[in-house]
């Protein structure tokens, strides 16, 4: 299948590029407004999008031309922008970044637990639309939402991972203003994604490169006793207070709202794509 989902002026637009270009751009204003709120700084935030968006392009477009053309890009290194559509690395490109990340931090003396916790729901958004572009698919399957690429039918994990990242990013951006210590919305979204990863090897090509099952979920055990154990041992925020009953089943219900509409355009928008 190719992934492409339609053309301009000729020239070919991708379903994966264009999705996670809308996933970077709607992660970004969400971490700036959160980088404001948690005294971070708008432009502190925007200086370190655009330096780890380039980062990871640079990163992850030479690992990628490098592994294809190897030698060759010495004597052509204009390889690394007309071949573009051929895609970026995201193993060297997520490094890069992480990289980076660390350095950012050090560099400009920020607080850790605070940055990463203003970068989490936006990171959970951006995947989540990155996932919807992909053309990975998984093992064959007769459900009723299978895919049929080639003759066969297999299971749209892309689309799986696309409503377990919604899901996080819904539940994250919620509790974002009643979190018990600095960090619990990172550390939080690392414990879902593992759980994810477990439930999603059980979907997968048989014959695809990845860790084993017990590997995530032991992984996932891990994070969820890390994760209640940091929970119980944080007392409730100074000046927390419940709700009105009325007023938590008023924001109960516009999030449902929000979260059905969003989860019914990432379903239809995925179908009409793969068709």
């Amino acid at each position: 299948m190719e992934n492409v989902l339609f053309s301009v002026l000729g020239v070919p637009v991708y379903a994966y590029g264009l999705m996670l270009g809308l996933g970077v751009l709607g992660g970004s204003s969400l971490a700036m407004r959160e980088a404001r709120r948690r005294g971070i700084g708008i432009d502190r935030m925007f200086d370190y999008i655009l330096a780890a968006s380039l980062i990871f392009l640079a990163a992850g477009r030479g690992a990628q031309t490098i592994s294809q053309h190897g030698a060759a890009v010495i004597t052509r290194p204009w390889l690394f922008v007309t071949e573009i559509f051929e895609g970026v690395h995201l193993t060297a490109g997520f490094a890069g970044v992480i990289v980076f990340t660390l350095w950012f931090i050090w560099h400009r003396r920020l607080i850790p637990t605070v940055f990463f916790d203003a970068l989490t729901p936006p990171l959970a958004l951006a995947l989540s639309l990155s996932q919807l572009g992909s053309d990975v698919f998984g093992r064959s399957t007769d459900m009723l939402w299978a895919v049929s690429i080639g003759g066969f039918q297999m299971h749209p994990v892309q689309l799986y991972a696309a409503v377990g990242y919604y899901t996080m990013f819904t539940l994250l951006w919620r509790m974002r203003r009643s979190t018990r210590y600095d960090g619990q919305l990172f550390v939080t979204f690392l414990t879902m994604t593992s759980w994810q990863l477990w439930i999603l090897s059980h979907f997968r090509d048989v014959g695809e490169q990845s860790l084993s099952p017990w590997v995530w979920l032991l992984l996932a055990l891990a994070m969820t006793s890390f994760c209640v154990l940091l929970f119980m041992k944080s007392p409730r925020p100074f000046g927390w207070r419940r709700r009105s009953r009325g007023h938590r089943f008023a924001r109960g219900v516009s999030g449902m709202v929000f979260y059905g509409l969003g989860l019914g355009a990432m379903i239809l928008f995925f179908f009409l794509r793969v068709q």
